[in-house]
């Protein structure tokens, strides 16, 4: 897996653990896309990612976006358990 670089600064952005996977809805805008929260900007979007903070995993604490461990990340990008056309379904 490798590391993304979002903000194209030649380093990678490890806010996103080591890998990223987009998710688009026929609905709803998902991003990525600049938005803003009190008064500070951040890339929306929703997607399936790592985190470099283990804490935030489960948690309600993003934007958008649902964190996972570094290792189910990984099986999830490497075995192509998930793939482009791959339906996700996020359940509360």
């Amino acid at each position: 897996m490798i590391s993304l670089d979002f903000d194209g600064n030649g380093s990678p952005d490890r806010a996103y653990g080591d890998g990223y996977i987009g998710l688009t809805s026929n609905t709803v805008i998902t991003g990525p896309k600049m938005s803003t929260f009190q008064g500070k900007p951040y890339w929306f979007s929703i997607a399936l990612h790592g985190t470099p903070q283990p804490k935030n995993i489960g948690q309600a604490n993003s934007g958008g976006c649902v964190h996972l461990d570094a290792k189910s990340l990984q099986q999830l990008i490497e075995k192509g358990w998930i793939k482009l056309g791959t339906s996700v379904k996020i359940i509360d």
